[in-house]
């Protein structure tokens, strides 16, 4: 066996640095079948031939790994940032900040652009709370040579949205590394991610600097971090229980850009059938909600693989069981099934909830039918988080009888179990056969997805990264996911019986 370190992951090949020698390897099924995937970073046993190629039979113990970029065994967070197209949005320099705390690595913010303009908005803020900040410019070689010093002796991940010129900062400090670069669109005021993959290039002997693929930011990790930091410090025990109360999660605040809206219906629809809701992010709810959460009767999870852990560590702690609502219930047929599932687990008077059924239907449809027959027939692809994924899918095929072709899972999902479970959710269709799924948070894979699918699209739902590829196509576009930069929303939502006529507006609004 030979011991190596990951260098860069391509297209289900690890390549491996062992000594002078790079290897071309797969992952064995003892790993592929195992609780690691392998990262950029991981020190790992490899077998070897004599072609350079081989298998990586373990992964040794890590330091620390992120999901997204992933990576492992690193010492700092480089978060690149620019107050010039594209301007960074704080929010993503904030949720990898908490990150870094977590996983005990330091957290740099490199400002990039500075020869484009004299702004620096945020830069002296995270310096006044203790982080340091670099500003640079790849163009004029400005703050190149102290964030070189300070890289020696670390391995740094470099990552941050696309456009900010994590390339061109490599460039800069070795030209040898002769990684392409690329201007900013200037349609969408974004980056064109010509980083395709995460690699790790040497400095020397013991400086390493990972390059990630450009990205629009994953509050999943840092939302199950609070939480499982609420169990274990803040949420008390030995609360009376409230037969009537119930804790929402799963709906992430601003990695949903509906998330308020969202939130604001789920609790419409449950108070309705005499439930007293915690959404903890609206109805100016604060850490007292949090505290008492604990005499809940029922977590109410909105999302089909996230919230695992805290909702065990919850129940084992508290009592208080969970159900998982495995997608957004986005119109009657899946929101009636949202209810009758809530119903089920409480054990709430039938009479009741046929009577809200009744009600919210007989809303919905009354002005639904006023629309049929306006909108012509379309064969749509969706590009979005799981959730919003499998409840955009499942309103417009079983409820709208559009034809899906296409859905993008545009967020890392690392389980099998939580795979297939999307799957089933998107495939399983009352009216219309099952759309081809792809699972990648590549936004290249993603675009190439798009532009080579065979069978004609003629609707696109997506992020504002999509937005460039459906001009492209020259095909209907509506921005519905995360990323979302050209729409200002305060409480709208396509959740629900009500939001579904929302959605519906949007799809007529964007012929």
């Amino acid at each position: 066996m030979t011991e190596g370190r990951i260098v860069k992951a391509l297209s289900g090949f690890y390549y491996v640095r062992a000594g002078s020698d790079v290897y071309t390897c797969s992952a064995s099924g003892k790993i592929k079948f195992g609780n690691y995937i392998p990262l950029v970073g991981d020190n790992v046993e490899i077998s070897t031939s004599s072609d350079l190629t081989g298998s990586i039979e373990n992964i040794l113990p890590r330091i620390n790994s992120l999901i997204r970029p992933a990576v492992a065994n690193i010492d700092c967070i480089v978060f690149l940032a620019s107050n010039v197209n594209p301007v960074t949005d704080p929010l993503l320099i904030d949720r990898m900040s908490v990150i870094a705390e977590y996983l005990n690595c330091e957290f740099t913010l490199c400002i990039n652009k500075i020869d484009l303009t004299e702004s620096d908005s945020y830069g002296s803020i995270y310096e006044d709370i203790g982080y340091k900040v670099f500003r640079t410019s790849a163009v004029s070689k400005v703050g190149i040579d102290e964030a070189d010093s300070f890289l020696r002796g670390r391995t740094s991940v470099l990552t941050g949205n696309s456009g900010v010129g994590k390339s061109s900062i490599l460039n800069a400090i070795n030209p040898d590394f002769c990684l392409k670069t690329s201007e900013v669109s200037t349609k969408l005021g974004r980056g064109k991610h010509t980083t395709r993959h995460v690699e790790m290039f040497d400095i020397s002997v013991d400086t390493f600097i990972i390059d990630t693929p450009g990205f629009a930011g994953d509050s999943n990790l840092g939302y199950e971090v609070v939480w499982n930091t609420m169990i274990d410090q803040v949420i008390e025990e030995n609360v009376p229980r409230d037969d009537k109360l119930v804790n929402i999660f799963g709906i992430v605040p601003y990695h949903d850009p509906f998330w308020s809206g969202s939130l604001e219906e789920i609790d419409r629809i449950l108070s309705k059938l005499g439930l007293k809701v915690n959404t903890f992010f609206t109805k100016h709810q604060n850490i007292e909600d949090v505290r008492k959460c604990s005499g809940a009767a029922l977590n109410i999870i909105i999302n089909p693989w996230l919230f695992k852990g805290p909702a065990k560590k919850f129940e084992e702690k508290f009592g208080v069981p969970s159900i998982r609502i495995a997608g957004n219930p986005i119109g009657a047929t899946d929101t009636t099934a949202f209810v009758l599932k809530v119903a089920e687990a409480l054990k709430l008077d039938k009479a009741l909830v046929d009577k809200v059924i009744d009600e919210e239907e007989d809303y919905v449809y009354s002005y639904l039918g006023q629309s049929i027959g306006v909108l012509s027939w379309k064969r749509f692809a969706v590009v979005a988080d799981a959730t919003n994924a499998i409840g955009i899918t499942r309103y417009l095929a079983n409820d709208y009888s559009f034809t899906p072709v296409l859905v993008v899972i545009s967020e890392p999902i690392y389980r099998e179990e939580d795979k297939q479970r999307i799957i089933d959710m998107i495939t399983n269709l009352e009216y219309a056969r099952p759309p081809k799924v792809v699972f990648t948070a590549d936004q290249f894979e993603i675009n190439d997805t798009i532009l080579s699918e065979e069978e004609d699209i003629t609707l696109l739902i997506g992020s504002t990264n999509e937005k460039e590829v459906g001009l492209e196509k020259g095909i209907q576009f509506i921005t519905a996911a995360f990323p979302m930069n050209e729409r200002l929303v305060f409480n709208r939502t396509y959740t629900g019986y009500r939001g579904s006529l929302t959605f519906t507006e949007d799809l007529y609004d964007n012929l």
